[in-house]
């Protein structure tokens, strides 16, 4: 009797396996989040308190990252916890291109804690290969409405080593995603409410920009050239963008020197660059 019903138990569960095997891909697309959010992330934070913050410790003995990531290795976690929420950023390797440094994601978690516990809130995709969670995150005002966004170091990009950043607005119980990445070295000043940007052109030429928060993006309004004129040896300053609208106004030093203050250094100038303005993001680390 024993047997039979043993028998009967067998063929029930090979008919449900059998019904569900249109699904297969949802349902192991599901195990595959629920082990990232839920599983992977409660021994990431247990074992790196447990390490005192050692990742590299942390992840020794974690067999089940091989298995559960799908081909990838997380081989950087840093978790910061700010007004009872968390932020947790993942860098992870993909295992058939390890030797490159290129080809790794990063990942960004953000989860509300409630009485001791994580309660998931949203996740972000970092879209860049050069970011890592060693970059680690920034809390500052970016879009001026008084509350802390969160910013993630996007790394060096191109042969003059730019440094940009995703930002990622709060707004309260969820977070939106902005084109604050492209600014390059980006500062902000709060008391103008505006973000500048720079970058270097080559040895002896360097652009400026200005970028203010409008209608749900960041627009750049400004922007000026600082160069040495390759024919005549002068240092010239090219006024290119004024409030929107596209100009060439061009000033030579020191025959223009008062004006060129005026515009770009002196403490009432929409440029203020002599002043201390501006606060560089990548000081807040």
């Amino acid at each position: 009797m024993r047997m039979i019903k043993k028998t009967i138990a067998f063929f029930m569960l090979l008919f449900v396996l059998a019904s569900c095997g249109g699904c297969v891909d949802e349902c192991e697309t599901a195990i595959e989040m629920s082990s990232f959010t839920d599983r992977y992330l409660t021994l990431a934070r247990s074992k790196e308190a447990a390490y005192g913050g050692d990742w590299e410790q942390a992840l020794l003995g974690a067999d089940f990252v091989r298995s559960q990531m799908v081909g990838n290795d997380i081989r950087e976690y840093v978790r910061i916890i700010e007004n009872n929420r968390a932020y947790e950023l993942f860098t992870l390797f993909d295992q058939e291109n390890r030797e490159f440094a290129d080809f790794h994601e990063t990942r960004l978690f953000i989860s509300d804690i409630v009485d001791g516990e994580y309660r998931y809130l949203i996740s972000f995709d970092i879209p860049n290969r050069r970011a890592n969670a060693y970059g680690g995150l920034v809390f500052t005002d970016v879009d001026f409405d008084g509350v802390n966004d969160v910013l993630v170091w996007l790394g060096h990009e191109g042969n003059q080593g730019v440094i940009t950043y995703s930002a990622f607005l709060n707004r309260g119980d969820t977070y939106i995603v902005t084109n604050f990445y492209e600014i390059p070295f980006p500062a902000i000043s709060c008391t103008r409410e505006k973000i500048l940007g720079g970058v270097r052109n080559w040895a002896a030429s360097h652009s400026s920009f200005l970028y203010m928060f409008i209608a749900g993006e960041f627009i750049m309004t400004d922007s000026f050239i600082r160069e040495v004129c390759r024919y005549t040896h002068e240092l010239m300053y090219i006024i290119t963008l004024c409030d929107g609208q596209e100009v060439n106004e061009v000033y030579f030093y020191p025959e223009n020197q008062v004006k060129i203050f005026e515009l770009f250094y002196a403490e009432d100038s929409k440029w203020g660059l002599d002043r201390c303005r501006w606060r560089n993001v990548f000081d807040m680390h």
